[in-house]
């Protein structure tokens, strides 16, 4: 559960070949710790998601595009920059928002333009050789990696010490394996067997048979918005939940569940869709306020309300409702902390501002024009520049102690500071 309602880290591939991002290998780097250089290996190949949020368990939806959103790092995409690729409203904002999405709008689940050429800039310099190629064509399935594939029966590890499953092979057999069974295969199920663990959670693991329906054995505990399921005995799986009747209400009651995910708004059940309470469009609105849950009628912003202003009317708590800690606030703006205060993230960072501020084309092209037209300015400047470069040297140099006895002494401050043509 991290701070500040982060839902995942990931290290950031370059097209100029800076260390991070996709195909960068384990290696040794040198870092300050505790004000001493040291060694220390790393993979800056990698990213990390949460499921959890203030405590609270992330939406799937949500955690998907996390995931996407890290992996868009990894490829060399920063967050959606400039306005143009983040363009909000009702087709929502992409993956690669620096706030997260909820996964329903049309803009979600895609890349944005600017996101498409970040990461087409890393992969052209991994083609160009420019970076380590670590890419291969796919042989299809691989065996000891305790993921059953396609053309596997099962899939219990690599060897024999990590494969604890009795009932199917590992990728590397033992001359004992292959003398028990002849025509034993890696990833291959045991003689005998009718299923194997690794295939699912309804294979016995002592009896290597289905577990049989009348067992009751629970595979998937129920949920805000699904039944439990439990084992059925014709298959190693466990069956997909029954998903609760839509509009079911979940998360506290302030969401509601959609085909069995807890993803819907609480305005639907009013025929409303769901909206923010801006900084915007109420200038000195309280940071409490923007984490109030809010709808509106359609795609009209200008009915967007508090459910606080309509509790009574609903039949709602006191108050309305509040979005959880963690949410987004202030058209994804900011998130909502623990004490429901609406806080602004600023994803990119104040350098990352000022840099985008300074090294712009329309700035570049201003300050050449500038420059052009007020050349003898910056002659001026620059033939200023150097005599103050100048000075500053020659005050360092009488200054500054030498080891050298030919020398004379070294000036103190109170010497120059009463009689500072002696400097020069």
């Amino acid at each position: 559960d991290f701070t500040g309602g982060t839902l995942g880290l990931a290290w950031v591939a370059s097209a100029s070949g800076a260390s991070g991002g996709i195909c960068e290998k384990y290696k040794t780097y040198t870092e300050t710790v505790g004000g001493l250089y040291q060694s220390t290996k790393r993979s800056l190949n990698t990213g990390i998601i949460t499921f959890v949020n203030y405590n609270t368990r992330v939406p799937p939806k949500v955690s998907q595009l996390t995931l996407a959103h890290e992996i868009g790092h990894n490829f060399g995409s920063p967050h959606d920059y400039p306005a143009e690729c983040r363009p909000g409203g009702n087709n929502g904002n992409y993956i690669m928002f620096a706030s997260a999405t909820s996964g329903i709008r049309l803009n979600n689940g895609k890349f944005s333009p600017c996101s498409v050429r970040n990461i087409s800039n890393v992969l052209d310099a991994i083609d160009e050789n420019k970076k380590r190629n670590c890419f291969q064509a796919s042989e299809g399935a691989f065996c000891g990696n305790k993921i059953v594939e396609i053309g596997e029966e099962c899939d219990c590890g690599f060897n024999e010490e990590e494969c604890m499953d009795k009932c199917c092979y590992p990728r590397e057999m033992t001359d004992a394996m292959k003398i028990e069974n002849a025509t034993a295969q890696s990833c291959g199920r045991r003689a005998r067997t009718q299923c194997s663990p690794s295939q699912g959670p309804c294979c016995d693991s002592n009896t290597c048979r289905f577990i049989p329906s009348d067992a009751k054995v629970t595979c998937k505990e129920e949920t805000e918005c699904s039944w439990g399921s439990t084992c059925n005995g014709t298959t190693p799986e466990c069956p997909e939940p029954k998903p609760r009747d839509d509009k079911t209400k979940c998360n506290n009651g302030t969401q509601l569940c959609i085909k069995g995910e807890c993803s819907g708004s609480i305005c639907l059940l009013w025929n409303m869709t769901e909206c923010f309470l801006t900084s915007n469009i109420i200038p000195n609105i309280d940071k409490r306020k923007l984490c109030e849950l809010a709808c509106q009628n359609g795609n009209d912003t200008n009915t967007c309300r508090s459910t606080s202003e309509f509790a009574r009317e609903y039949g709602l708590p006191d108050g309305g409702y509040s979005l959880r800690p963690g949410s987004p606030c202030d058209n994804f703006q900011g998130y909502c902390d623990v004490f429901l205060k609406c806080r602004a993230v600023d994803a990119e960072g104040a350098l990352v501002r000022l840099k985008n501020l300074l090294f712009n084309k329309k700035t570049l092209q201003t300050v050449a024009e500038w420059a052009t037209e007020r050349w003898y300015l910056v002659c001026l400047f620059g033939i200023v520049f150097f005599i103050m470069m100048g000075i500053f040297i020659k005050c360092c140099a009488v200054h500054t102690p030498s080891s050298n006895p030919k020398k004379a002494a070294a000036y103190r401050i109170s010497d120059t500071l009463r009689r500072p043509m002696n400097t020069l």
